[in-house]
């Protein structure tokens, strides 16, 4: 699509920092053995706040100032089954929403871009080391390593009063937490950030979240059938791979580094 691609034509970059440490304050969870990650990510921590979030920290995702924001069920991964998301214990029942969801995130790191997975999971509730707790993390960890790149990701598990900072979409808390807790000292260049998601309020949507939280945080928005058409993914793979080079000889001599973040978003129950 046009815009698309003219989105993605703009300027954009930050300063990265180091990485903060999840806070004193909150319970940490290693990374779930099902996700079988190895290496670098065998850092990955998750920490849980106030019983109504989940965060999951990468070490290898650095501070970036653009963020591309994503959706998770119905957006990046789907059910081989047709259940929600939400329903689903078994990890083989999830698979990518399209054959284009990985290639595009690997090539959108490629490009100095940081991910990040915002996701509504009211299954798990207050239960931080519950059943389903283990399912959101043990999925996302999977998610990672299918994918093979850094990423970030928070769940909102609870609504209403036992969402005391208003983390569940289409509020705006885990972009806030996000920024102040999980992007070092970086902020995000609204302009250069944006989301994707499937509840955009069309008809057959189960809600118009996704639209929004983008509108909430600031970001631009766009939905799943937009931002991994087929048609599009070439040239937007292509734009990038100059974008990143041209921002390299901008670079040469110590100039400020370029950087993003991508978030990634699911509305499920």
């Amino acid at each position: 699509m046009g815009d698309l691609r003219a989105f993605f034509k703009r300027k954009g970059g930050g300063d990265a920092g180091a990485n903060e440490a999840p806070p004193k304050s909150a319970k940490t969870f290693a990374a779930s053995s099902a996700g079988g990650l190895s290496g670098a990510l065998n850092a990955v921590r998750w920490s849980a706040h106030h019983d109504s979030l989940l965060a999951r920290h990468d070490p290898a995702s650095a501070p970036c100032a653009r963020v591309a924001a994503f959706d998770l069920d119905d957006t990046l991964q789907k059910t081989r089954s047709g259940r929600p998301g939400y329903a689903v214990t078994d990890l083989a029942d999830f698979a990518p929403w399209s054959d284009a969801v990985a290639p595009a995130l690997r090539a959108i790191h490629a490009r100095g871009d940081k991910i990040v997975i915002f996701s509504n999971q009211g299954g798990v509730k207050g239960a931080m080391e519950g059943k389903r707790a283990d399912v959101v993390r043990a999925r996302l960890d999977a998610f990672a390593k299918e994918v093979g790149i850094p990423m970030q990701a928070l769940c909102a598990t609870q609504k209403g009063e036992k969402d005391p900072k208003n983390y569940r979409k289409p509020k705006s808390g885990m972009w806030a937490h996000f920024d102040s807790t999980l992007n070092g000292s970086v902020s995000p260049d609204l302009p250069a950030c944006f989301y994707v998601g499937d509840a955009a309020g069309r008809e057959g949507d189960h809600s118009d979240s996704d639209k929004g939280f983008a509108v909430a945080v600031g970001v631009k928005f766009f939905t799943p059938d937009e931002f991994f058409a087929d048609d599009d993914l070439p040239d937007f793979v292509t734009e990038s791979a100059e974008k990143k080079k041209g921002d390299a000889k901008e670079d040469v001599g110590g100039a400020k580094g370029g950087g993003g973040v991508i978030v990634i978003d699911d509305d499920s129950e």
